[in-house]
């Protein structure tokens, strides 16, 4: 079972999850009226980061927020994608990577089944919440590089 059909068992009791054709609508996924609408030709790790954000506007968004020229818009995107993070991709899944060997940001999205377009998505966010260096438990994580996890032990 990859990570996206993980995720849709987990949250479908809570939230519908409609795959369908909306490559008319030019989406690859929306929330509207309690249901969760996917791209169905997608693959399995676009879904997965879609339905991610998805349900993130799920959790935190209200209206339709479609034209992003308006900042209310954007700010509810932005909220949408910070709740996918805390809600699904935590330190721990970093300081995992780090364990097993991991320091390129492509080895870790492909190892918690992202895009590294996604993971440094992430890893922007992470940085915009708490600075270029966290300091958690024993570790030291540093997002200094664009392509390179930095972690250290303290």
């Amino acid at each position: 079972m990859d990570k996206y059909e993980e995720l849709f068992l987990r949250i479908y009791d809570e939230v519908p999850i409609i795959e369908m054709d909306l490559t008319t609508y030019n989406l690859d996924g929306f929330y509207c009226n309690n249901v969760i609408y996917i791209e169905k030709t997608l693959s399995s790790i676009d879904k997965y980061e879609t339905l991610l954000e998805e349900y993130g506007h799920y959790k935190t968004s209200s209206g339709i927020i479609l034209d992003l020229k308006k900042q209310t818009n954007r700010q509810q995107e932005t909220l949408a994608f910070s709740h996918s993070l805390g809600a699904w991709i935590t330190i721990e899944d970093i300081l995992d990577c780090y364990e097993q060997g991991m320091k390129y940001y492509w080895e870790v999205a492909e190892y918690l089944g992202l895009s590294s377009e996604f993971l440094y998505n992430l890893v922007q966010e992470v940085q915009r919440r708490y600075g270029l260096i966290i300091e958690y438990k024993n570790y030291v994580i540093k997002f200094i590089t664009e392509s390179v996890l930095l972690v250290s032990r303290k």
